[in-house]
């Protein structure tokens, strides 16, 4: 759809549930919840926004962690999230000398594995958000290659064990991970009660799954993506 001469991106989600033993009000809100997990998944894409429709955009951001295996969580998260260029005050600590992006050839000692967040910038490579300011972080050369090499879709399973294995306490990891709001977490967190703790931990990877196909139906301004939510 064109609207003055800018092209708008529309997606539908079909989320066919696998429904068992779950309440209803249970699975509704898992299906709602899916479907906002999958709206995550979507790469990032040139566009513009009014400061309007910008206020209640999402953008996908690198989230650092402090393992060289796996330096950053592909999240999306809601623009509000990001606002002044910050995501949960994840940049270089004060009086750090490390490069302020992971750099693989960097010797990084064992108790300082700091690196910053990458949050795109309103560049040709980028988007603007909050109408005509550009919300950026750590959107040099450097991010952006990072951006592409080593920002991994990684699961709150994961991204738990990384950390840990970097030398993260387990109160770090786990407030981390609920300051994250991340669009891909929604449906689990709905079904472990709202926040990860370490009475629920073993029931990450087992409380919710979702799995999507490849897309359908795909046009310049359209495409289907199917998906099964299994509780």
């Amino acid at each position: 759809m064109t609207h003055g001469g800018t092209v708008s991106h529309r997606r539908t989600y079909r989320i066919p549930v696998i429904e068992t033993s779950t309440s209803t009000r249970l699975r509704r809100r898992l299906s709602v919840a899916a479907v906002v997990a999958l709206v995550g998944l979507s790469s990032v894409v040139p566009m513009t926004a009014s400061p309007a429709a910008a206020a209640a955009g999402k953008i996908t951001i690198c989230h650092r962690t402090h393992a060289t295996t796996n330096p950053y969580r592909r999240i999306t998260v809601s623009q509000s999230a990001v606002q002044n260029g910050r995501h949960g005050g994840h940049a270089l600590p004060n009086g750090s000398t490390n490069p302020a992006v992971y750099d693989s050839s960097f010797s990084y000692a064992p108790t300082n594995k700091y690196w910053g967040d990458i949050i795109p910038g309103g560049d040709a490579d980028g988007l603007v958000y909050n109408g005509s300011n550009a919300i950026a972080l750590n959107w040099t050369t450097a991010g952006k290659a990072d951006f592409v090499t080593y920002c991994a879709p990684l699961t709150p399973t994961e991204f738990y064990n990384a950390e840990i294995a970097a030398g993260q306490t387990q109160a770090n990891v786990l407030a981390d991970l609920n300051d994250q709001a991340a669009n891909e977490d929604a449906a689990l967190l709905a079904a472990i009660g709202g926040s990860f703790t370490v009475s629920n931990l073993a029931t990450w990877t087992t409380s919710v799954t979702v799995t999507t196909t490849a897309a359908t139906s795909v046009t310049m301004s359209a495409a289907t993506l199917t998906g099964t939510l299994t509780v």
